[in-house]
């Protein structure tokens, strides 16, 4: 996993090797040195933003330094900090891939296919019930655009449509009916995670005061296809989960080495921890950069 540290190295990566804690520093290519920000990562690629907002910005393997140009953007004063939240559907290697990119001043989403010369923006209808703010997280999943926004109770899934775009497959995704009491008196972040070709979502809460560290609790729920409803998940089989800054992955346990059942996260603070879903225990402090960490999953 990617570290982002406001401590650590700008000339650097950090990485971290979960079940046991080593770090590992690794310099980007000189001429990357100090010009961009990294976002966040999927499948090994970061997804790099210029500090000038001069440049395009692009996908960037740091392990071969190989690099994937993606489509000029709009920049604008503001630009850098009005995004948070990118998206693949596949790896960048594959011609079909879709980046997808979620900013706080648009009421929708901005998507290319690698290759465009150019982005296309989305503005989706939803409707009354859901609210005027941008998604709380994005997933492609089967050709289809699936859209967590925040909603009224009992708000069901719904197709949302675009003039522009007819044929794009577009589909709100209200949260879960229970989280109002899961929720009660506190703040929430929303991670939307394809897993074994279903699509999983994560809640983590935490409380808006200063609270003891076993105050972070996580709730999984899938969603049923063919109803389009949120069903409460007590385990998550033989997958281990990692929540990003900007996107998260399933991976089976297996393939790492790791434990079944088993979701890494940070906290708002930064602090690396990770949920053992088995017997509900929260491990906090995976490394020594406790106060400054924030997960992205490579």
């Amino acid at each position: 996993m990617l570290l982002k540290c406001e401590h650590c190295e700008i000339q650097s990566h950090v990485f971290i090797h979960p079940s046991s804690g080593r770090l590992y520093r690794l310099k980007p290519p000189e001429e990357f040195n100090d010009k961009y920000n990294y976002l966040g990562s999927f499948q090994g690629w970061l997804f790099a933003i210029p500090f000038d907002l001069k440049n395009t910005i692009f996908l960037l393997n740091p392990f071969t330094g190989a690099q994937i140009d993606l489509p000029s953007w709009p920049w604008n004063p503001t630009s850098s900090l009005d995004i948070y939240c990118f998206r693949l559907s596949s790896a960048p290697t594959d011609t079909n891939c879709i980046v997808v990119v979620l900013r706080h001043s648009y009421p929708g989403f901005t998507f290319c296919r690698i290759g465009d010369d150019k982005w296309t923006k989305i503005k989706t209808s939803r409707g009354p019930r859901y609210s005027s703010g941008p998604p709380l997280d994005v997933l492609v999943f089967q050709g289809k655009f699936y859209l967590q926004y925040t909603v009224l109770p009992n708000t069901k899934s719904a197709a949302a449509t675009n003039a522009e775009h007819p044929n794009l497959e577009i589909l709100r995704l209200p949260l879960p009916n229970t989280m109002s009491s899961f929720f009660y008196d506190k703040a929430f972040s929303s991670f939307l995670v394809e897993s074994s070709g279903e699509i999983l979502l994560v809640l983590q809460a935490f409380s808006l005061l200063p609270e003891p560290e076993t105050s972070v609790s996580l709730s999984v729920f899938r969603l049923d296809l063919s109803t389009l409803s949120w069903e409460k998940m007590e385990k998550i089989g033989n997958q281990v989960l990692f929540l990003g800054q900007c996107c998260s992955v399933s991976v089976p346990a297996a393939e790492l080495g790791y434990g079944e059942n088993h979701i890494y996260f940070s906290r708002r603070d930064g602090t690396s921890c990770v949920l053992n879903m088995e017997d509900g225990n929260i491990k906090y402090g995976l490394t020594q950069c406790q106060t400054c960490l924030c997960l992205n999953p490579m």
